[in-house]
């Protein structure tokens, strides 16, 4: 069966489509757009009319591609966003008027589709972590098996840090150190969570843009983040010098995703603290994260109707 699978963030709408077998998703294409669900949040928590047509514009040229390669599933999740903002309903009403199904998902719900779409359904054979910093919540989960044992979720991400804290560009000392300290009281139920060897991955969203910007990568290709480790050192060293740029200059990084460019200095302060208090020296990448886990339960829910 073929699928499409569509993940509505904060900062950005993602897609796959994949062929699927038990546990195995065969990948036949991935996209990226930037929604700007994130900015109209911090102009009265709500969306605009013109973010509603031209989320509208891109998810009917996505139902449009669905069909061109034939997928027999579609479905779409919406997370932090279409949690709080106060006309949500216009965001769901559009989706369904274009016959787009679409699940506005709980904060527990996103953490364990991020570790189902990392695992799979045969689940972690050893104990692991598994870290997705979006732009509106950062998730995190800990355990081993089909489901993590331990979940958390907490409300902030790179786009509500910097929708927050930030106002000049680039932000002063007083706002990187309120913002600073905003986090650590956000961050503290995390803290000693983990132990020593326990294996330490990131998920999507914040961490493979800071991947992307390590590779000093010109040109994404499926699968390429995979396995990638980021040391706490280099993202340490890296929080510091994006909050010292402009936006001008952090897009002009090599690497930078243009789509993160107003938020990647809020998601990588909290990257960079959330390793602290999880005395954790490195991250492995991976970009099998929620988006996946949607993909695995629809080739679930699939083959539960066939036994």
């Amino acid at each position: 069966m073929r699928i499409m699978a569509i993940d509505i963030g904060t900062n950005s709408t993602t897609h796959l489509v994949a062929d699927t077998e038990v546990n195995k998703l065969n990948l036949i294409e991935r996209g990226l757009v930037g929604n700007k669900l994130g900015l109209d949040l911090r102009t009265g928590n709500q969306f605009n009319d013109d973010t509603i047509a031209s989320n509208r514009k891109y998810l009917n040229e996505l139902m449009l591609r669905a069909n061109e390669l034939g997928c027999e599933r579609i479905r779409a999740i919406g997370t932090h966003a279409l949690r709080n903002a106060n006309n949500t309903e216009l965001f769901t009403d559009m989706t369904r008027e274009i016959g787009l199904e679409l699940n506005v998902i709980s904060e527990v719900e996103e953490a364990r589709l991020a570790w189902l779409g990392q695992f799979g359904q045969t689940g972690s054979s050893v104990e692991s972590a598994v870290l997705d910093i979006g732009g509106g919540s950062s998730e995190l989960s800990i355990g081993i098996g089909v489901s993590p044992n331990w979940t958390s979720s907490i409300p902030i991400a790179g786009i509500s840090t910097s929708n927050k804290h930030f106002r000049y560009d680039p932000p002063n000392q007083l706002e990187v150190e309120r913002a600073k300290q905003s986090v650590e009281v956000l961050f503290n139920p995390w803290v000693g969570r983990l132990v020593n060897d326990c294996k330490f991955i990131g998920v999507s969203g914040v961490i493979t843009s800071v991947a992307s910007i390590f590779l000093k990568l010109a040109n994404y290709s499926i699968g390429i983040f995979e396995g990638v480790v980021l040391q706490h050192d280099y993202i340490s060293a890296l929080s510091k010098k994006l909050l010292s740029m402009t936006s001008i200059e952090r897009k002009n990084l090599p690497g930078m995703p243009l789509n993160v460019v107003n938020s990647i200095h809020g998601g990588v302060l909290i990257l960079d603290h959330v390793m602290n208090i999880l005395e954790k020296d490195r991250i492995t990448v991976s970009e099998r994260g929620v988006l996946f886990g949607l993909a695995y339960r629809l080739a679930e829910n699939e083959f539960e109707k066939e036994k």
